[in-house]
């Protein structure tokens, strides 16, 4: 069935600074969107089918943004960080996930009708408040580089931690959908000379077993 576009309204107010000759960059800013007739998949108790598009609802997402470029010498800090707070409308939507197997293709029962259909009532759940989809509450990078000359170049190493809080993969934040925290671990050496530059780099080299995707149930993993 044809269904509506999306339209989002978004409210920001930040603040950007240099300070102490240039040596320190900030920026700090805020937040707030109006998500409205969210277009997602879900199931269609009329018919009886799941993968329907339809207009489900609205949602808010309010949160704060902050970075932090530092550099004293060859030693720098980088830092961006994120907080964010979403929550969904009063939505009430078939969980698919719950239905018993030989349900699909069975229409809703009209009133005092009990054969050749199914009553999805029982498997309606509301999830208002909840977050949306791939929306870790924080999020966070932290960098530290040292630069050392070398010859006619620079020596970059570096090594950066990145955290992401835990995330779901559907509106039905249920453990069959969750996306676990992850803590990323990389490093680099960099060798700049003029115009050029070489790298080498190992990332996530503490080995973390991660998601980075859930479809439905169907997982992937990080690198």
């Amino acid at each position: 069935a044809p269904y509506d576009p999306e339209h989002v309204n978004d409210y920001e107010l930040g603040w950007k600074g240099t300070m102490l000759d240039g040596h320190l960059q900030t920026a700090l800013g805020g937040y707030w969107m109006n998500y409205q007739a969210m277009q997602q998949v879900v199931y269609n108790p009329t018919i009886g089918e799941a993968g329907e598009i339809v207009n489900l609802g609205s949602s808010t997402l309010r949160g704060i943004e902050a970075s932090v470029n530092a550099r004293v010498g060859g030693l720098g800090v980088n830092f961006n960080g994120s907080y964010e707070k979403s929550s969904l409308s009063n939505i009430t939507t078939v969980a698919a996930y719950a239905l018993p197997p030989g349900t699909t293709n069975q229409p809703q029962c009209a009133v005092g009708q009990s054969a050749g259909c199914f009553d999805y009532t029982p498997y309606e759940v509301n999830i208002a408040g909840e977050s949306d989809i791939f929306a870790p509450e924080l999020q966070g990078t932290l960098a530290l580089d040292y630069r050392i000359p070398v010859g006619n170049g620079t020596l970059d190493p570096k090594v950066q931690y990145s955290y992401t809080a835990k995330q779901y993969a559907s509106l039905f934040q249920i453990p069959y959908y969750e996306m676990g925290a992850r803590h990323i671990y990389s490093a680099y050496l960099t060798y700049d000379v003029g115009h050029w530059d070489t790298e080498a780099y190992i990332t996530n080299f503490t080995n973390e077993i991660y998601l980075s995707g859930n479809n439905g149930g169907t997982v992937f993993y990080g690198a």
